[in-house]
């Protein structure tokens, strides 16, 4: 079995497996450049999760981290503590990132506070996603790779609108 179709079998259990698909990927990298540009259009990984994976299997190889702590972070959190890893720094980061979500480990690694947001579930129907969406479109709000970025603070500036127009319409 070549290491392509190695990665397309391990690929079905991304979740038990991305340890190995990380190590493998990054022997791509190392031996066959040509084949590494090859695994995100062959493989059901994607180039930033191709690109993600080598960092982790180099960092599995450069560091000799421990392969259970690995998986039990999953590859994005390791992949986001990379460019900080160093061997002074290894367990302070192993240990930040398993005291933090991905999104609160991302904000402290840029030196910010980690938030605990408060999160709102909303179940819609098809026609009030559709309005939602375009508000939040008009507010400022993205479309990016099937979802909307930057969705809070076109919500905050949507609900100030809502108050300063019934504000308005209070006080006629």
């Amino acid at each position: 079995m070549t290491n392509i179709e190695n990665i397309i079998n391990l690929s079905s259990r991304f979740g038990e497996t991305f340890i190995d698909i990380a190590e493998i990927v990054w022997e791509i990298k190392q031996g066959d450049p040509e084949q590494f540009k090859l695994l995100w259009t062959t493989t059901p990984l994607g180039r930033r999760r191709t690109y993600a994976l080598a960092r982790v299997g180099r960092l599995l190889q450069d560091y000799d981290l421990d392969r259970t702590r690995v998986a039990r972070l999953g590859w994005s959190k390791v992949e986001m503590i990379a460019a900080k890893l160093t061997p002074k720094t290894m367990n302070a980061l192993l240990v930040l990132a398993e005291s933090h979500n991905a999104r609160d480990l991302r904000r402290v690694l840029r030196g910010e506070k980690a938030l605990r947001p408060k999160l709102l579930v909303f179940e819609l129907s098809a026609v009030q996603y559709d309005v939602v969406t375009r508000t939040l479109i008009a507010f400022g709000a993205k479309k990016r790779s099937g979802g909307l970025v930057d969705k809070e603070p076109a919500l905050h500036k949507a609900l100030a609108a809502l108050e300063l127009l019934q504000y308005l319409n209070k006080n006629k």
